[in-house]
Formats: structure tokens, sequence, C-alpha cells
């Protein structure tokens, strides 16, 4: 028997409503309990029971939680247990601005064909400017700038 737990995003607001999924996959025989509870600093603070049926179920309920803190989502069904983290915070006064930019300035070195080629990122890591760093790589390159 496997449990699945998700919910809808993984960021609320105080008083907003947790959409919580569980899908109950194989092994169920019979109507089988499927405890569910929140948890906030290890403290158990709701706590209820829903029904799967068999042969699988698929449930869909709601919490809400009132309190900004980070939570877990806890459902507990014939000897297996899974849990998602949450967190509840308040809307910050201005939007968070955020800017991811991809900069990738190398062609897929690859020949209709098949057949790669050209493999200059591979020759430029291990080319002589970066000697004496035989450990290549951010995070062994980025060490040996720093010191």
């Amino acid at each position: 028997m496997s449990i699945e737990l998700t919910t809808n995003k993984v960021l609320y607001e105080p008083g907003e409503d947790v959409a919580i999924s569980i899908v109950a996959r194989g092994g169920l025989m019979s109507r089988e309990d499927i405890e569910l509870s929140v948890i906030k600093d290890s403290q158990e603070i709701s706590r209820w029971t829903l029904q799967a049926i068999p042969p699988e179920s698929e449930i869909m309920d709601y919490v809400r939680i009132n309190d900004v803190g980070t939570y877990e989502i806890t459902a507990r069904c014939c000897g297996s247990e899974v849990k998602t983290p949450i967190m509840v915070i308040n809307r910050p006064e201005t939007p968070l601005r955020f800017v991811l930019v991809f900069h990738n300035h190398q062609p897929i070195h690859k020949y209709p064909s098949g057949i790669y080629h050209g493999p200059w990122a591979f020759q430029h890591t291990w080319s002589p400017e970066f000697y004496p760093i035989y450990d290549v790589g951010p995070l062994p390159t980025a060490r040996q700038i720093s010191e």
C-alpha cells in the first residue's frame, strides 16, 4: 500500500484554506482509515480521520491554518506514513521582486546526424588557465578564487 500526500501550494497566508490531496493505492482490501494531522513546532495542532475505499482512493480535503509558521501535514494508513511541509506567512507590503537570468552562449555541439563535436566547455574547463586547479567544477573553482 502506498500513500501520496500533496497540497496545492507550499506557501499560504493566515486563514487561507490548504487543499490536501491524498491518493491511496495498492493493498486496499477493505475500507481503511487515513489519519491526517497538522504539526507545528513538534506539537500536533489538529487531527482528523478520512476513509479510503478499495481498490484505490483519491481524497481531497481542506484545512484552514490561522497562525504564521512552518507546519507539517502528515497522513498515516496501514502502517505507512507520509509528510509534506507548508509555510504560513503574512503577505509582504511590497511584492517580492525576483529575476532569474539564464545566459547560454554555447550552441548544442551536435550535428544533425547525432554526432557530438567541438565540446568547447569541456576543453575550456581543462585549459591551462585553470591550472593548478585539477578538481574542476563550480564549487572547487569558487573556493580557489575566494582563497
